[in-house]
């Protein structure tokens, strides 16, 4: 807990706000949300992962068992 504290008081500078603990209501929007995660890249993202996931399925499954 000693090395969390002064690894994260190394990187800020020891500065203490509550400007963090703020509520940002603009980030409680679920339409914003929504948008990222159903965004163009996050699509194509999708699609290449399930590509790669089909490819080392099918990897897998033509593999000799052993």
């Amino acid at each position: 807990m000693g090395a969390a504290i002064l690894a994260g008081g190394l990187q800020s500078g020891f500065r203490i706000s509550s400007k963090v603990l703020e509520v940002k209501f603009d980030r409680l929007n679920p339409v914003a949300g929504f948008s990222r995660v159903f965004s163009k890249a996050a699509l194509v993202h999708g699609g290449i992962d399930l590509l790669k996931l089909i490819a080392i399925g099918m990897a897998l499954w033509a593999a000799p068992s052993v």
